[in-house]
């Protein structure tokens, strides 16, 4: 089938190349201007999984190593060219994806952080309630609302990794959050007392 062209030139460095009229206005090879708008989709939905969805920041560690393996040759190359637009456009996606990565390991250390300091809070309220019924809770509602407002949540993010567990085991009360999920979990026995870690 036999397709019309048209040379189609890029606004931003006028690169011009020849592309079928049937085509919708792509990339330009050289300085990619839509690639920065994909990059910026790419990395917000990265960021999601990765913080808010599996809370790991594995895909975030993932992504620094393929800037520094990947993207920084690339824009070592374009500086070998001597082509600024290119060098430019290299530069501003690899800052688009190593803030992404960032921003995640961020978000995930402050919810680590909050776990950790809301978890406190529930362990002194079920000593409270211990002193004042001489039992620990059997669940973490018992607490409601003479010892908290209401019970907290370990970190803000979507899934079951964002609240506590508390369960009674060997006739012990176990108080335990998730800090790298679907393992990495911290747990306290209020009969014990002190942290210690599973998985």
């Amino acid at each position: 089938m036999f397709y019309q062209t048209s040379l189609y030139a890029c606004p931003n460095c006028k690169n011009e190349r020849i592309r079928k009229l049937t085509e919708l206005p792509r990339a330009c090879p050289r300085c990619g201007i839509v690639n920065i708008r994909s990059s910026i989709l790419i990395a917000a939905t990265l960021f999601f999984l990765d913080a808010l969805l599996f809370n790991q920041g594995i895909i975030a560690i993932l992504t620094l190593i393929t800037i520094v393996l990947l993207r920084l040759p690339m824009m070592t190359v374009a500086l070998y060219k001597k082509d600024a637009i290119l060098l430019k456009n290299r530069a501003v996606r690899t800052g688009i994806y190593a803030a992404m990565a960032a921003m995640v390991l961020g978000l995930n250390l402050l919810n680590n952080r909050h776990a950790k300091n809301q978890a406190e809070i529930i362990i002194t309220a079920c000593q409270q309630y211990e002193n004042k019924h001489q039992k620990f809770p059997d669940k973490l509602e018992d607490l409601v609302p003479d010892f908290v407002t209401k019970v907290p949540r370990a970190k803000y993010i979507f899934g079951p990794f964002g609240k506590f567990n508390y369960w009674i085991y060997d006739n012990k009360h176990w108080v335990q959050y998730t800090y790298l999920p679907p393992f990495g979990r911290f747990y306290y026995i209020l009969e014990e007392g002190g942290w210690k870690y599973m998985d």
